[in-house]
């Protein structure tokens, strides 16, 4: 029990007290003064009562207000942290966005990369058997019949370079379609040009005018194949 509510009770016993006193009075005088001291005595306890019981509600309400607040405060920092963990979350989850697209970017530019180099590979394959082709003088040959039968191995190796481009035509990009289309015309070329040459030692050796359409036919057929090789390294993406 706090002083305060010890005052109120000690006011309101000396009230009772008074008026006990003033009831228990003799004399015309002690009766007046009894109840006008007793009166007085209560009016002081009813203004005591009523200022505790103001003070009261007072203290309930700042109770109130400041349960109130620190409850207010504490959502705000309940919602300030939940905030701060939502944005935690979407920054994780763009940082990891990030690095998912990144690693893709990677990956693609590494394909592209071998892409590249297989392609470069075969256009310089094609270049270089189609070159030796056509810096074989075929009219002046030291031994035709050992010739006529390597005939047969230029026709594999242009066929092996098709073999190789189908292998890379499986993880081709868009970026490389054309490129893709110019090789592969390229070592069509490049097999039609090495069966007409391996052709031109099939043919009758009486028969000159058939030898010499077989060997224009290859000489064209290598020479296309040369610039549809070329064709192909300048149709390349660049490099990133």
């Amino acid at each position: 029990m706090n002083v305060e509510l010890m005052v109120v009770f000690l006011l309101g016993g000396l009230a009772v007290n008074s008026f006990i006193i003033a009831i228990n009075a003799k004399g015309t005088v002690r009766i007046i003064l009894s109840y006008i001291l007793s009166t007085t005595v209560l009016i002081g306890a009813l203004v005591v009562i009523i200022q505790y019981a103001n003070e009261q509600n007072i203290r309930v309400q700042r109770e109130r207000e400041a349960q109130l607040t620190a409850q207010l405060a504490e959502n705000q920092r309940l919602q300030e942290q939940r905030l701060k963990e939502e944005e935690a979350a979407r920054l994780a989850a763009l940082a990891e966005e990030a690095a998912r697209l990144a690693a893709l970017a990677n990956a693609a530019a590494s394909q592209d990369k071998q892409i590249m180099e297989g392609l470069l590979a075969i256009c310089q394959k094609g270049t270089r058997q189609a070159q030796s082709l056509l810096g074989i003088n075929i009219d002046e040959l030291d031994d035709y019949d050992g010739m006529a039968n390597r005939s047969s191995g230029y026709v594999g190796s242009a066929v092996a370079l098709q073999k190789e481009l189908d292998g890379i035509k499986k993880t081709v990009g868009a970026s490389f379609t054309v490129s893709i289309s110019t090789a592969e015309k390229a070592v069509q070329q490049l097999i039609a040009g090495a069966s007409n040459f391996k052709k031109f030692f099939q043919v009758e050796s009486e028969d000159e005018q058939e030898q010499e359409q077989v060997k224009a036919r290859y000489v064209s057929n290598l020479k296309a194949a040369i610039y549809s090789f070329q064709q192909t390294k300048e149709l390349m993406p660049e490099k990133k």
